[in-house]
């Protein structure tokens, strides 16, 4: 799965920029709205992790596996503002070759049409 949090090594610290917010100041909604999207998608059966490269093939962590783009079909997708105020887009996908279905996080969004 993508890296959504980065800590950083002073303690009691989140860095979800590049300027870290102290743990007691910080708005834990994003944190809180992306695990609920996260735990709903793996109760669905969308267990792997993916990536998607600059040639548009979907690479399948868990697999080893690099996919193209017209196996791949969005089956769910979630859109949220982390707390940059930066657009995340969460998508449970489907491979239509070999059934394997995974969460795929990017920071744009994907057309149905292109991965299908």
């Amino acid at each position: 799965m993508a890296n959504l949090f980065h800590l950083s090594p002073e303690p009691n610290t989140y860095q979800g920029s590049k300027r870290p917010v102290p743990l007691h100041q910080h708005d834990s909604s994003y944190a809180h709205r992306m695990s609920e999207i996260i735990i709903a998608l793996h109760q669905k059966g969308y267990v792997l992790d993916f990536t998607q490269d600059e040639q548009q093939q979907y690479f399948c962590v868990q697999h080893d596996q690099k996919l193209p783009c017209q196996h791949i079909t969005i089956e769910e997708e979630y859109h949220q503002l982390n707390n940059a105020g930066m657009p995340v887009h969460v998508y449970g996908i489907c491979c239509m070759d070999n059934g394997l279905r995974g969460i795929l996080i990017e920071s744009h969004t994907l057309s149905n049409n292109m991965a299908s």
